[in-house]
């Protein structure tokens, strides 16, 4: 059943063994035993041999919003609830998320578990023939339009979804710089100087991607490594690290930099230049001290943690408002297939607004330039109830299994093309629309360059004269 799978050593099953029975001297006993055991089922469910561990690490990150504060509550000797503001259901919440992770996962299985796992040495040798200038050049040419395609699809009106997904192939072609570089050991300083160029770069908006870069060369990493060395974990702990001092600092930094870049307005436009934002981050970040540092990572904490408004929902859904039987999820599923310039009377999507329908709160929304999103599980919950709920789940992780599948028939541009599935899939709370929105839109952007032969024609101009 698992020949897929990776295998687990028997270190690992020690040390996960040694994590259970320590689970048991926990405050919060039960809730640890049950964070800590989904995590090798869910490496033998999704984690195969040969590839890079999208399936696994998407599912991973979610498993990680929802139980980082179970081992924050364990570590400061504080019971579960108390750590939310929503606290009344926050273990229904929980319980709940990581059923729905777990149905989730056994979904995807049941339809990958007897597809073919990659030909390493295949891979490589396809690899071998291809030229690291020319991907350079594509790549560099990727990040130029990027912005070009982002500005046009904001003015896109009822395409602008497909234009988002058109841009995310740029992680596909990241990792296939990243796997034609490191396989022929060519240009790795080259390499090395566009990656950092964009990370630094990325922090010139409302928003930064700087830890997408860290997952995609991840995933990469974690393919061409597959028997992970003392080296090789040495370079992930560094990296590991250095990610999240990153991401202590911007999300301390955060409203005052976005603040700057507006100029104190509502709005996500950013009204200075990329030096003036660089400049403000350097002077921002230079003022933090210990306090600073120390605030900037519980804000990071309740920023990961995402099953308090679970919680509420819970609280208010069937009590103040009855249970949607599936009107949130068909209107996910069929949204993508009537694009506004048909449909101009489609309801605008406002995820603050669903969320605070749903929970009786009163959140900024769009009007005031933020969104704050109920998240996919929690809207299931109010569509279906808090058993039916996981049906949908399943029936959805079957769905992303089939996409897998079609996307990997090629055998390198097919796990290229798995990072933009990567990311639609790595947020616990995304709502439902954009969930299902976003991965319907990238299968149709997918199916539209294999009838088209993109990867053949791709393959046509990467690969080296005397290699054909």
């Amino acid at each position: 059943m698992f020949d897929q799978s990776v295998k687990i050593s028997r270190t690992a099953w020690g040390f996960l063994f040694l994590l259970l029975v320590m689970s048991y001297a926990t405050i919060n006993p039960f809730a640890t035993f049950c964070a800590i055991l989904f995590l090798p089922i869910s490496v033998k469910l999704l984690y195969r041999r040969n590839e890079p561990p999208v399936l696994f690490l998407a599912v991973f990150l979610q498993w990680l919003q929802v139980s980082i504060k179970i081992f924050y509550a364990d570590i400061f000797y504080l019971d579960f609830p108390t750590g939310f503001e929503y606290p009344d259901h926050v273990q229904q919440a929980y319980y709940s998320s990581l059923v729905g992770l777990l149905f989730l996962s056994l979904g995807i299985f049941v339809v990958v578990r007897k597809t073919p796992v990659c030909d390493l040495h295949k891979l490589r040798d396809i690899a071998r023939n291809y030229s690291v200038r020319k991907i350079t050049i594509i790549y560099v040419l990727a990040i130029f339009l990027t912005p070009v395609l982002l500005k046009f699809g904001s003015m896109a009106g009822g395409i602008q979804q497909f234009i988002i997904k058109i841009v995310d192939l740029k992680w596909s072609l990241l990792f296939i710089f990243y796997l034609i570089v490191f396989l022929k050991q060519e240009s790795k300083r080259v390499f090395y100087i566009i990656v950092a160029f964009e990370v630094i770069l990325s922090f010139t908006g409302y928003f930064s991607s700087f830890k997408d870069y860290f997952l995609a060369l991840g995933l990469g990493f974690l393919m061409l490594h597959q028997h992970l060395r003392f080296r090789q974990v040495f370079i992930m702990i560094i990296g590991s690290i250095i990610l999240l001092n990153l991401f202590i600092v911007w999300t301390y930094i955060k409203p005052q930099y976005r603040k700057y870049l507006t100029h104190g307005q509502m709005s996500q436009r950013v009204d200075v230049g990329s030096s003036e934002a660089l400049s403000k981050v350097a002077e921002l970040a230079s003022k933090m001290d210990t306090a600073s540092y120390r605030q900037g990572t519980v804000m990071l904490l309740e920023r990961i943690s995402y099953i308090d408004y679970y919680s509420a929902a819970i609280t208010y859904v069937p009590a103040s408002l009855p249970y949607e039987r599936g009107k949130l999820w068909f209107a996910a599923m069929t949204n993508i297939f009537m694009p506004r310039i048909l449909f101009p009377n489609k309801p605008v999507l406002d995820d603050s607004k669903r969320l605070n329908k749903y929970t009786g709160l009163n959140l900024a929304g769009a009007d005031k330039g933020t969104s704050v999103s109920l998240g996919y599980m929690a809207e299931t919950y109010v569509d279906f109830g808090p058993w039916l709920m996981f049906i949908p789940i399943f029936l959805f992780g079957l769905l992303i299994g089939f996409m897998f599948n079609y996307i990997v028939r090629s055998i390198l541009w097919g796990y290229a093309f798995l990072m933009p599935l990567f990311f639609s899939l790595n947020v616990f709370e995304v709502s439902l629309d954009k969930l299902a929105g976003g991965i319907l839109s990238f299968f149709i952007v997918m199916w539209i360059l294999n009838k088209w032969r993109v990867p053949e024609l791709l393959d046509r101009f990467l690969i080296k004269r005397n290699a054909r």
